[in-house]
């Protein structure tokens, strides 16, 4: 079995008592999302296409008793399969033997867990690395935030100063993502990913022996922006890798990891209660990926797009680097992070000062409202490869903006309100996060993508600066009724100026159009 482990292989056997015409359609090769199968000389069926290190199936079909009608009929299906999604395989074995047991798919119809479009094993295996890459870059890149405060209590900090210029520092430190990701355009996607990872969770680790808030800010812009080049090159390598029919669905299910990775860090805060050096456990706990970072070296490839384009460049098509594309994504990236930055990180502040929370409702209020956001990234990222961007982008940015209304009022209906920003707001993330690997070619992809990078955190700057001043003065609601017009205007801006992208090709989307058409 090609080197497989018998105990990696999947035995299912099914029974069926079916009209002759449906044992026939179910014994066809199968052509969906599951499989591409070819009948071999023996009458087995294996896999010429699909996820699996191997696959092969058998059917049978008898009458049912001797003298009965021949259009009924005992259908018998053996099926041996080996997943090749590497380290998350086992959990998907109940969903694909639920999956064989109904037969096979009928036109259209996807299962809630499967991806739209058949991949094969080399893009499940970049899809599962850059998921993990997620989950790592989503615990360094969260730790600043949760310990700054608890750090600066050890180093004998008493004011907000001090903690404000750490933020501001490691936050330019952008330059660094900046430089990685052009790199990674020459030098390649995977051995920068890899190894920011590598030097990104060191950093975090070392944080814990900081002898003073400078040693503790210096580790930090490591941590935070290296962390951040690595998930934006698995964006841009798993980009490169998967069928153009899941490129959203990918973006959504790295989302979603980079969310796990930040809930991680909220399980290890407790630890930094033990007592002013308690914040250091905290950072310490970069050791636990270690595991996560070994699995990404053993299964993420590089993009076959990159090693095209500068092994052979002369067999590479012919793409164009758009300016305007590039301005009017850093424009989108700006009039969302306007509003979403502040809504973010003062929502705490607003729950605590104006609605009397305690620090345990604060957490409930932004856990309870904000963990099924994890639904609408999910079905943004479907629906998007699926209906396409611009309809979805554009429904999630308009629910999003709703989020203003959450500052407005009270009781039951905030609640509510956050529930349904979140949720519906979650369409956005896939169908607008898919955008910045698409629109750019092989060769400017990682540049363009950390130029994007830094436009976010500008925006976000200037948002926060702005929600601070005009809090102040108006209140919450009024601040952020004003700038809720940044993902309004971000849904204008999907629907009037970015093209429509699902199911497009990355080497059509940005073919120089001097080049000849592709045959």
């Amino acid at each position: 079995m090609d080197g497989i482990l018998p105990r990696h292989v999947k035995h299912l056997t099914t029974t069926r008592t079916l009209s002759r015409a449906s044992a026939d359609a179910w014994a066809a090769p199968r052509d969906d999302l599951m499989v591409l199968e070819e009948r071999q000389d023996d009458g087995t069926l294996a896999a010429l296409d699909g996820p699996w290190r191997h696959w092969s199936r058998r059917v049978t079909i008898e009458p049912v008793g001797p003298g009965d009608d021949d259009e009924t009929v005992r259908l018998t299906e053996e099926v041996r399969f080996a997943s090749a999604i590497p380290v998350f395989g086992p959990a998907f074995v109940p969903l694909i033997t639920s999956s064989l047991r109904r037969g096979p798919m009928r036109p259209g119809k996807v299962p809630w867990w499967s991806p739209p479009a058949r991949m094969d094993p080399e893009s499940v295996s970049a899809l599962t690395a850059a998921c993990l890459i997620g989950i790592c870059a989503g615990f360094l890149s969260t730790v600043v935030t949760r310990v700054l405060t608890f750090a600066a209590d050890d180093f004998g900090i008493t004011t907000i100063g001090p903690q404000s210029t750490a933020l501001a520092v490691i936050r330019s430190g952008v330059v660094i993502t900046l430089a990685i990701m052009a790199l990674a355009d020459r030098q390649g996607r995977r051995r920068l990913a890899l190894g920011s990872l590598w030097v990104a969770a060191g950093a975090c680790a070392l944080c814990a022996f900081s002898p003073g808030l400078g040693a503790f800010t210096g580790a930090q812009v490591l941590t935070r922006n290296l962390s951040g080049a690595a998930v934006l090159l698995a964006n841009v390598l798993v980009a490169e890798e998967v069928p153009s029919r899941v490129r959203a669905y990918s973006v959504g299910l790295q989302s979603m990891s980079f969310a796990l990775g930040a809930g991680l860090v909220l399980v290890l805060l407790p630890l930094a209660d033990l007592g002013l050096w308690g914040w250091r456990l905290v950072c310490a706990g970069a050791v636990l990926l270690v595991p996560l970072v070994m699995a990404v070296a053993r299964h993420l490839p590089e993009s076959k797009r990159f090693e095209t384009a500068h092994v052979d460049p002369a067999t590479a098509p012919r793409e164009r680097f758009s300016m305007r594309r590039l301005w009017v994504l850093v424009a989108l990236a700006l009039a969302i992070n306007v509003f979403a930055a502040p809504a973010t990180q003062l929502q705490a502040d607003f729950l605590k000062t104006d609605r009397g929370f305690s620090a345990l409702w604060v957490t409930l209020f932004i856990i309870g409202t904000n963990t099924p956001a994890g639904l609408g990234v999910v079905l943004g990222g479907r629906w998007g490869d699926s209906w396409g961007r611009k309809p979805v982008a554009a429904i999630g940015m308009v629910g999003y903006a709703t989020t203003a209304v959450m500052f407005m009022v009270s009781g039951v209906p905030m609640w509510l309100a956050s529930l349904f920003s979140a949720v519906v707001g979650g369409l956005a993330v896939a169908t607008i996060g898919v955008y910045g690997p698409e629109m750019f070619p092989t060769a400017r992809r990682g540049l363009a993508n950390g130029l994007l990078s830094a436009a976010a955190l500008a925006g976000g700057l200037v948002g926060l600066l702005l929600a601070g001043q005009l809090a102040d003065t108006w209140g919450y609601g009024p601040t952020f009724a004003l700038l809720a017009i940044g993902p309004l205007l971000a849904a204008a801006i999907v629907l009037t100026l970015l093209p429509e992208t699902a199911g497009v090709s990355l080497e059509e989307l940005n073919r120089d159009p001097s080049a000849a058409p592709p045959s």
